[in-house]
């Protein structure tokens, strides 16, 4: 009888055991998801708010450059417009012969007319179109764009008609070729800014350096031609 009481009592204890082992290992189980669910809460967090924090990072650059784009665009077309610049610009090899008179009004509108006379036979050409505003470069100089253009030589634009003159139309007005932007160098501008082979197109004085007050040059860089405007002169 003791004997089967020993058993039985060995057999509960063994039972207890056990039950008490899974219920252990259960409970380990359940922290463990817990903490492994958890976790992922977390993390998924952390990466919510690094996304977040990088969206607003790349907002950042967007807004200071417009921003800036605004700001450039504003400073780029202060200080000079048309309407306080000379109305005529000349190129030509200051001897008489050939000429080239580019007229620019206000709002950006130009008439080129190039001549060149040869006894009774004048080749000319007559261009019309219309300038972008000047935009400021960094070295106080501006550009202007060639927005359009067309070539009407029509000989009623000229100032002065030889009626008794032969008139053979030529191509673009020279001066004015192989180009759509203009450098506008303004008042004050220290020669050796211009480039030393184009100055002679000035006909400023040999011991000038700087272009005089009311004195603009408009420089096409691609030929390396100038066109003089003087307020001082008589403009139209």
């Amino acid at each position: 009888m003791n004997k089967g009481l020993t058993i039985l009592v060995a057999i509960l204890f063994i039972a207890v055991a056990v039950l008490g082992g899974l219920y252990v290992s259960a409970n380990i189980k359940v922290k463990n998801a817990v903490s492994q669910a958890a976790q992922t809460q977390e993390a998924s967090s952390e990466k919510a708010q690094a996304q977040e924090t990088t969206e607003k990072a790349d907002e950042t650059p967007e807004a200071d450059e417009s921003a800036a784009a605004q700001d450039d665009s504003s400073r780029d077309t202060a200080d000079l417009d048309f309407a306080a610049m000379p109305r005529e610009y000349w190129f030509s090899a200051g001897a008489g012969g050939w000429s080239t008179l580019l007229k620019i009004n206000d709002d950006g509108s130009f008439l080129c007319t190039f001549s060149d006379r040869d006894y009774k036979t004048i080749y000319y050409s007559v261009a019309e179109g219309r300038f972008s505003k000047p935009m400021k470069n960094d070295n106080d100089s501006y550009r202007i764009k060639i927005e359009e253009m067309t070539i009407t030589n029509d000989t009623d634009k000229f100032n002065y008609y030889d009626e008794e003159a032969e008139y053979i139309e030529s191509d673009i007005p020279y001066g004015i070729n192989n180009t759509d932007v203009f450098i506008i160098y303004a008042p004050g501008t220290l020669l050796t800014q211009l480039p030393e082979d184009s100055r002679f197109w000035l006909h400023l004085d040999s011991e000038a350096e700087e272009l005089p007050e009311g004195f603009y040059a408009l420089y096409n860089p691609s030929e390396g031609y100038i066109f003089a405007g003087d307020e001082s002169e008589g403009q139209e």
